[in-house]
């Protein structure tokens, strides 16, 4: 079985600033490609992860989605944010007895003009709802369910 680490942030761009240790999609996109090209069985994605960039999680969803090898994504610390939604990509989801898994809704930050604060919090429901939608095929929750449990 080849393995994934997602051990570190997801994306560079963390709370407006810039961190040195992080994971793009992109690396991951290559690691899981390599994974998956080196793999006669599935693939696991193993995660402890405080979370991180949105676009960088979907892109990582993503590569999971269009394996063609099972991928299964094993919590073994900590799954938070968009370090626990990267695992809804997997067709299988384990966690470890001690994990800690944490949701919110999307979080953002904008600067500037009345109308750009209103564009910023359109994008970011955009991104509740895509969010929703994941959380609703997994769980068998309405997404207006999943958004009132788990993004309110």
């Amino acid at each position: 079985m080849a393995e994934v680490k997602v051990y570190t942030f997801i994306g560079k761009k963390r709370n407006n600033y810039d961190t040195t240790e992080y994971i793009s999609g992109q690396q991951f996109c290559d690691a899981l490609t390599k994974a998956e090209a080196s793999s006669d069985t599935d693939i696991k994605v193993s995660v402890n992860s405080g979370g991180g960039s949105v676009t960088d999680g979907y892109a990582m969803i993503a590569g999971m989605q269009k394996c063609t090898k099972p991928v299964t994504a094993v919590i073994d610390g900590y799954a938070a944010s968009m370090g626990y939604f990267v695992c809804l990509g997997a067709k299988r989801i384990e966690a470890a007895g001690n994990s800690i898994l944490m949701l919110h809704s999307v979080q953002g930050s904008a600067q500037g003009s009345p109308d750009d604060l209103i564009a910023e919090a359109e994008v970011l429901k955009k991104f509740n709802a895509t969010v929703a939608t994941l959380l609703a095929a997994r769980t068998g929750l309405s997404e207006a369910e999943v958004t009132e449990k788990y993004l309110g």
